[in-house]
């Protein structure tokens, strides 16, 4: 018989005033590899923190077996304390033995992920853990969890890890409860695709057989009124004996029908009702008008220094921003992405930007600046929008069903998701995103994609997510040995 590892038991545990987790019985199983799906603010993170933290749980009880590792979700990498690390860890998430204070964000978060890795336990929780992660550091990460010998719970974002490491998803519905399904992301999603069919298909058979059945009834009930109104024709005149006998045949007649049209609707209000299927709300970012540039490549470099802290970062960099193009920006941790941007957006003198350039700023870790103000009130400050199309806004991201909840209580992907649909509400022709998709859960990655390729202006961002730089990306630029290189 197979020994579970963790075991939670009628589980209700408040996330907010309308929002709660509702487990009956949840195990985690030895050797058994889970993804943590859901959208954002349906307590992914509350549940990775009960098992670590059984006294916190409201109601219901928690088990654990064995000795956990937790590496927690990263809101702040410039802010992580680094520990001596074991020299060939580092060599294989390509870390140099650099000075702390000159490392990137993302460095930090490579130190602080190779420390809990490092030390084994047969459970191991992982919450987001690529973010802020690089490429190499990103695919070191899925090998490795490839082969752990434990119990491994990861809440992530990132399908191909989904793909290449679990074998059971467990998806948090809206409503708090957790489905569990066997098999990686893309299994989850063929077999929900699968159900979905067959609830449409039951949905389509019971509707069918109750237009059959009405329509059935409905010819009895025509049938019997006509006979009725022949029987009373043959009645209103002087009937001899034999067509007197023919008028009752008729009255039976017409009750027989009648009595068959009864059945045939005791048969349809006795059917099983079936509801229709209905849709997942899809989130919606906002879409402004913006000015148009006519301008092919309305941004140029032909010899870009960034020197950062005594460091080159770029030397003599050359590249075009060609309008209407959204780029990817890649590079390794600490390669100088974000200065690159940074560089951009202030407009530096040795970059040739046209005037009709209007840009907006997505910074890493942007939420944190959100104070305490219910959501209405917070968009509407730094919209300048109406309050109806504020409200549109909150019910197209899904944030609708308390306008008046802080936001200082809001998930950092429901915080991110917020920030992003103030961005997308100016007129900016031009969009700079620093890892968007850092906290957004899967839904909302998508959401954002079908937004960025429906922009008509410039959008330059960078993102650890290869799913995702593949479906948005018209064109890939590395940085690589301080220069600029188009990789498209």
């Amino acid at each position: 018989m197979e020994q579970y590892t963790i075991k939670l038991h009628q589980i209700n545990q408040s996330l907010t005033d309308t929002r709660f987790l509702k487990i009956e019985n949840l195990y985690a199983y030895q050797f058994e590899k889970i993804g943590v799906i859901g959208n954002n603010g349906t307590g992914k993170t509350t549940l990775l923190n009960m098992i670590t933290q059984p006294s916190v749980v409201e109601k219901g009880s928690v088990d654990v077996k064995e000795e956990i590792q937790y590496f927690k979700q990263i809101d702040t990498p410039e802010n992580i304390e680094i520990n001596t690390l074991d020299g060939s860890i580092l060599s294989e998430l390509q870390l140099p033995m650099a000075e702390i204070g000159k490392m990137s964000g993302g460095e930090k978060a490579k130190y602080k992920l190779a420390t809990v890795i490092s030390n084994y336990s047969p459970i191991l929780l992982l919450d987001e853990p690529t973010n802020h992660l690089d490429y190499a550091s990103v695919d070191y990460l899925i090998q490795t969890l490839k082969f752990y010998y434990g119990t491994l719970i990861i809440v992530s974002h990132d399908r191909d890890l989904l793909d290449e490491v679990v074998d059971t998803i467990w998806d948090i519905q809206n409503d708090g409860t957790i489905r569990v399904f066997k098999g990686n992301y893309s299994q989850y999603e063929r077999q929900l695709g699968l159900e979905n069919m067959e609830k449409q298909r039951q949905y389509d058979n019971y509707i069918n057989e109750k237009k059959r059945l009405a329509h059935a009834s409905d010819n009895k009930r025509k049938k019997a009124q006509q006979i009725q109104t022949a029987s009373a024709k043959h009645k209103s005149k002087s009937m001899s004996p034999d067509r007197l006998s023919g008028s009752k045949q008729k009255d039976t007649v017409e009750k027989a029908t009648q009595k068959q049209a009864k059945h045939i609707e005791k048969r349809m209000a006795q059917l099983e009702k079936i509801e229709k299927p209905q849709a997942e709300n899809q989130f919606q970012f906002p879409h402004s008008k913006i000015y148009d540039v006519h301008n092919h490549y309305p941004i140029v470099a032909q010899d870009l220094n960034i020197i950062k802290e005594g460091n080159d970062i770029l030397s003599h960099a050359r590249f075009q921003i060609p309008y209407a193009k959204n780029i990817a920006i890649i590079g390794e941790n600490g390669s100088g992405k974000t200065s690159l941007f940074e560089t951009i957006y202030q407009r530096d003198p040795s970059i040739d930007c046209s005037p009709k350039i209007e840009m907006a700023y997505y910074q890493q870790l942007s939420y944190q600046d959100m104070y305490d103000v219910p959501l209405l009130q917070y968009l509407i400050e730094k919209t300048g929008a109406t309050s109806s199309f504020a409200r549109a806004i909150l019910n197209n991201l899904g944030l609708n069903e308390a306008l008046d909840r802080s936001c200082v209580d809001l998930s950092g992907g429901e915080r991110t998701k917020l920030s992003l649909a103030i961005l997308f509400s100016t007129k900016a022709n031009m969009l700079i995103l620093d890892e968007p998709t850092n906290f957004l859960d899967i839904k909302t990655i998508t959401a954002l994609e079908q937004f960025m390729n429906k922009y008509p202006g410039i959008i330059l961002f960078t993102s650890h997510d290869s799913n995702f730089i593949k479906n948005v990306a018209d064109r890939k630029w590395q940085i690589k040995n301080k220069a600029v290189f188009d990789i498209t």
